[in-house]
C-alpha cells in the first residue's frame, strides 16, 4: 500500500518502540500487518537492540510499505513513543509493545467507536497472556457488538482514580486523536512515564469511549521492565504528587480530592510495607510518618477539603497511627521476650 495515497484523516500511526525482543517481535508484527483496518503506518523505534530485533523489523518492511523503522541510541520506551508521534504522519496513535500483540480486528473497533461516538479516545480490554505464548493461537472471538461505555473527561478522570485505573493510565489499548497529544510528551523514564501523562490526554477529551472487549494481548515475562519495578517506588508518590498539583491548578476539585486521597492512600501503603519489613527501625517509620503528615496537612488542612473526605483522612491516619504504636509495642516486647531467653535479636 502506498501510504501517499492515504486520506490523512483515516491514518492511523501505530508506534511501536522495539529493544532486544526477537522471541516476540514476529508475532507482533504479524498482528499489525494483519489488521482488517489497513490504513495504518506501523512506526518501529528500533532502541539499539543488539540481538535479531532489527533484522526481522527490516525483514518485515521489505514486505510491507506501510512499515517504517527509526533509530535511537538506548533512549528507552518513553523517549521512542516520544519519536514516533514526532514522525507520525496520521490523525490518529496508537501505542503497542513490541512483546505484546493485538486482536486482528483491534484497530477497526476501536476506530469506528471512536468515530461513531465523536469521541476523542476510545479505549478496549486487555488480556494476560504468557511470556511464551502467541495469542494468535487462541481460538479467534467472533465479531460481536461490544457493549460501550460513553464517558465525559470528567468520568473518565474518575476512573483512572478509581479500580479501573490501568485500563486509562496504561499508553496501549487506546486509540486517539493526534490533538489530545499535543504539547504532551512522556518524560524521560524507563519505568511509570504513564503516570505523568494520561490525566493530561484524558483532560483534552471531550469524550471517550470504552468498549467491554479484550482486544489487547498484554505479554507477561520476566525479563521485561514493569515485571522488575519495586514494590515501593518513589517515582509512582512523585507521578501522583504531580497529578493531585495539576488538578489544583487546573481548578478541578473534584478530581483534585480524589487524587490527593490517592498520594495519601499510596503514603499509608508505604508505611504498612516498611512494618512488614523485619529490618525496619522506629526511625524509618517515624520518618515515613512525617512525610505522611506534611501530605496530609498540605491537603486536608490547607484546602477547601469536603467535610466527608477530611473526616476520612482523619479517621484514616488515626488507625494507621494506631497500629504503628501497636506494631512496636509488640516488637519490644518479643526482643524483650527472646533476649530474657538468652536470644540476641
Amino acid at each position: 500500500m502506498d501510504l501517499r495515497k492515504v486520506d490523512s484523516e483515516k491514518l492511523i500511526s501505530v508506534i511501536v518502540p522495539a529493544y532486544n525482543v526477537e522471541k516476540y517481535i514476529v508475532a507482533c508484527l504479524t498482528s499489525l500487518i494483519n489488521q482488517t483496518y489497513k490504513d495504518i503506518e506501523i512506526i518501529i523505534i528500533d532502541d539499539k537492540s543488539d540481538d535479531g530485533t532489527l533484522e526481522l523489523c527490516e525483514a518485515y518492511q521489505r514486505q510491507d510499505a506501510r512499515i517504517k523503522i527509526l533509530h535511537q541510541n538506548r533512549g528507552g520506551a518513553a523517549r521512542a513513543r516520544n519519536l514516533g508521534m514526532e514522525n507520525a504522519r496520521g490523525s490518529y496513535y496508537m501505542f503497542v509493545d513490541s512483546d505484546d500483540q493485538i486482536h486482528l480486528q483491534m484497530i477497526e473497533k476501536l476506530f469506528l467507536a471512536l468515530k461513531n461516538n465523536n469521541a476523542d479516545i476510545s479505549v478496549c480490554g486487555y488480556e494476560e497472556i504468557q511470556e511464551n505464548e502467541n495469542a494468535s493461537l487462541k481460538k479467534e472471538k467472533k465479531t460481536k457488538k461490544s457493549e460501550t461505555e460513553v464517558l465525559s473527561r470528567l468520568d473518565a478522570q474518575m476512573q483512572a482514580l478509581g479500580n479501573r485505573s490501568i485500563n486509562y493510565v496504561v499508553p496501549w489499548a487506546k486509540l486517539y486523536k493526534k490533538k489530545t497529544w499535543e504539547h504532551i510528551k512522556f518524560p524521560a523514564l524507563y519505568a511509570l512515564e504513564d503516570e505523568y501523562t494520561y490525566y493530561k490526554v484524558l483532560d483534552k477529551s471531550k469524550t471517550v469511549i470504552y468498549l467491554n472487549e479484550s482486544l489487547y494481548y498484554y505479554r507477561v515475562r520476566s525479563g521485561s521492565i514493569m515485571h522488575n519495578v519495586p514494590k515501593w517506588n518513589p517515582v509512582l508518590l512523585d507521578a501522583w504528587r504531580k497529578r493531585a498539583e495539576y488538578f489544583r491548578r487546573n481548578q478541578d476539585r473534584k478530581l483534585f480530592y480524589y487524587a490527593a486521597l490517592r498520594v495519601l492512600g499510596l503514603l499509608q501503603w508505604r508505611i504498612s510495607l516498611i512494618q512488614e519489613e523485619e529490618s525496619s527501625t522506629e526511625e524509618e517509620i517515624q520518618a515515613a510518618v512525617k512525610t505522611y503528615r506534611q501530605q496530609y496537612h498540605k491537603y486536608v488542612h490547607r484546602t477547601l477539603f469536603p467535610i466527608r473526605l477530611r473526616i476520612k483522612c482523619f479517621l484514616g491516619f488515626k488507625q494507621m497511627m494506631g497500629q504503628w504504636k501497636s506494631f512496636f509495642r509488640y516488637k519490644k516486647k518479643v526482643g524483650n521476650f527472646l533476649r530474657s531467653l538468652g536470644i540476641q535479636c
